[in-house]
């Protein structure tokens, strides 16, 4: 309630005989003849008076200034025909605002039009906020979401509405970069454990309030000058919904990361998985490169979902660490297994297989784990078809080796067409359809293919000692 809104209720007569701020806030209507009222004031309160005692006006008027008065109201009439002239002059020097009530108005009408339109100020202030509520719970539920929420606090304050991490970095709301007072107001709340934090400082005023039952998303806002009731309302409103709307983005992000960890287990039991994944929603690459981590981070369930937040690839807690399905066809697999590694983890880098042949995974997954048992803080990654390449060839010279390919390949050496036909063979574990696909060839090509290298090696391609012979002496003999 402010002076112009008195001076609105034209039934009282004021008038205005000292003019100043008509917007300042009225806080009370007080009464008092005294040469020194003020013990008695808080500040902000309108001071009617008669004028019964002489003053010294000049002082009378400082000491006023000095409580913080909203203004003071001289009632003609009683002693005075009109506004002494000192206390004229003596407000008119002070910017101190004077009006003259009339005779016929009671000072306690007065303070009953100040009740009344106070009352009514916090009636329209209440329902302004119950809108503006209203309208930031139906955003809340729109597809925008957080951010529209975001962006009517901020037209409420006048100011600026973000949400920022723990380092005060913006994660959602104003593109702005926050103030500098934003960061300093979030470490002190954080060192002291506080739950909200205000600071006011060059005419601006800074909230932070943390969303949640964690500490890694916090509500900060930015207005200039103060926050009514109005805007802290809204600003209440604003966190509830935030934080409802951030519980359910956690509780969302947890119910898919155990889908893709369901997934990644029934594989890794060598279960196939095309119709758990149809049911649950969940795309599945054609070909998966797996990897495993070691060793199990302090938050499996944070990093897991961070990496497929960037990735894209399925995971889930295998025994001392982590199993990891990243996307073959693609860059996935390495940035997962650089992002792992920057976690702190030790990644063993397995095989190629085709996600709809559970055993093939299960294979792959094994090969990473053997990969992974092979690294060190010095060697944080390694590849199982290097390491296990290396392991094998490493026990042959060259001479050694030349002579084992010939006499493993016979023939095959020779022939181009069947050493690729060979190598494409081995590397996809035997499986026709992906390794004729690969080969651009029909199956029935393939087997005749497979056949001929079978009669000029003498080697069973069922056979996984000679397969590992075969693999070698290509190896050997590139």
């Amino acid at each position: 309630m402010t002076l112009a809104d008195l001076l609105g209720r034209l039934a009282l007569g004021l008038a205005v005989v000292v003019d100043g701020p008509r917007d300042r806030p009225v806080r009370w209507v007080a009464t008092s003849e005294l040469d020194d009222p003020t013990p008695y004031l808080d500040g902000g309160e309108l001071l009617l008076t008669t004028g019964l005692t002489d003053h010294d006006w000049a002082g009378w008027v400082d000491r006023l200034v000095a409580a913080d008065m909203a203004a003071v109201g001289f009632g003609v009439g009683v002693r005075h025909r009109e506004v002494p002239a000192g206390l004229v002059r003596a407000a008119g020097r002070a910017g101190l605002p004077v009006l003259t009530v009339p005779e016929r108005t009671p000072f306690i009408a007065v303070g009953e039009a100040h009740v009344e339109l106070a009352a009514a100020a916090e009636l329209r202030s209440t329902t302004s906020a119950l809108t503006v509520q209203q309208r930031m719970a139906r955003s809340a539920a729109g597809s925008d979401g957080p951010a529209a929420v975001l962006a009517i606090l901020a037209r409420v304050l006048g100011g600026d509405a973000r949400v920022v991490d723990r380092e005060g970095h913006r994660l959602l709301g104003s593109a702005h970069d926050p103030a500098p007072q934003v960061s300093g107001v979030l470490r002190r709340m954080l060192a002291g454990a506080a739950r909200v934090a205000t600071d006011v400082a060059d005419g601006r005023t800074v909230v932070v309030q943390t969303l949640g039952s964690g500490a890694e998303r916090f509500l900060a806002t930015e207005s200039a000058g103060g926050i009514d009731a109005a805007g802290r309302a809204a600003l209440s409103a604003a966190a509830s919904l935030l934080t409802l709307s951030d519980e359910v983005r956690v509780a969302r992000a947890d119910a898919e990361q155990r889908v893709r960890e369901a997934v990644v287990v029934t594989l890794r039991a060598g279960r196939p998985v095309g119709d758990l994944a149809a049911v649950l929603g969940l795309r599945v690459p054609p070909r998966v490169r797996a990897l495993r981590a070691v060793p199990v981070p302090a938050d499996p369930a944070r990093v897991l979902r961070e990496l497929h937040d960037r990735t894209g690839v399925l995971g889930c807690v295998a025994a001392g660490g982590l199993h990891v399905l990243a996307d073959a066809e693609g860059p996935d697999s390495a940035l997962a297994v650089d992002l792992l590694v920057g976690a702190g983890l030790r990644v063993g880098v397995g095989r190629v297989a085709e996600s709809s042949d559970a055993s093939a995974v299960r294979a792959a997954l094994d090969a990473a784990d053997a990969a992974a048992a092979r690294t060190s803080a010095a060697t944080p990654s390694i590849s199982w078809e290097g390491y296990g390449t290396r392991r094998a060839t490493s026990l042959l010279d060259a001479a050694s080796g030349a002579a084992f390919a010939a006499d493993v390949l016979g023939e095959v050496a020779g022939q181009p067409e069947l050493r690729r036909t060979l190598r494409v063979f081995l590397a996809g574990l035997g499986r026709l359809r992906p390794v004729a696909e690969e080969l651009g060839v029909h199956r029935n090509t393939l087997r005749a293919r497979l056949a001929r290298i079978e009669e000029l090696t003498g080697r069973d391609l069922d056979s996984a000692a000679d397969r590992t012979d075969l693999w070698i002496a290509l190896a050997v003999d590139p």
